[in-house]
C-alpha cells in the first residue's frame, strides 16, 4: 500500500467510465478540474459540473497527452492526472 501522501486522491472511487448514461458524481468532477486547473488547462472554474469549457480543457489535455479525445472523464484521464491508481502499476 502506497504512504497515505502518494495515494491518488480519489482511491477507492475508481471513476470509472460510466456505461449507465449517468454523469460522475459532483466530487470527481471538481477533482478533475482542479487537476486541468494546476496543469494550465482552465475549465473556467470549479464547480463540479461538466459544462463546454471543461469539455474542452479535458480535450485539449486528452490531444496534449496522447490520450483518447473524447472529452469525457474516463480512467485513462484519471489516471493521468494521478487521481486514481494505474491498475497496471
Amino acid at each position: 500500500m502506497l504512504p497515505l501522501a502518494a495515494q491518488p486522491a480519489l482511491a477507492g472511487l475508481e471513476g470509472r467510465r460510466r456505461k449507465d448514461g449517468k454523469s460522475h458524481s459532483s466530487n470527481v468532477i471538481r477533482a478533475v478540474q482542479g487537476q486541468l486547473t494546476s496543469l494550465g488547462y482552465d475549465p473556467k472554474g470549479v464547480d463540479g459540473k461538466i459544462g463546454p469549457n471543461t469539455r474542452a480543457a479535458i480535450l485539449r489535455y486528452q490531444q496534449d497527452n496522447n490520450l483518447e479525445t473524447t472529452g469525457q472523464i474516463d480512467d485513462a484521464l484519471l489516471i493521468s492526472l494521478g487521481l486514481i491508481a494505474d491498475p497496471n502499476g
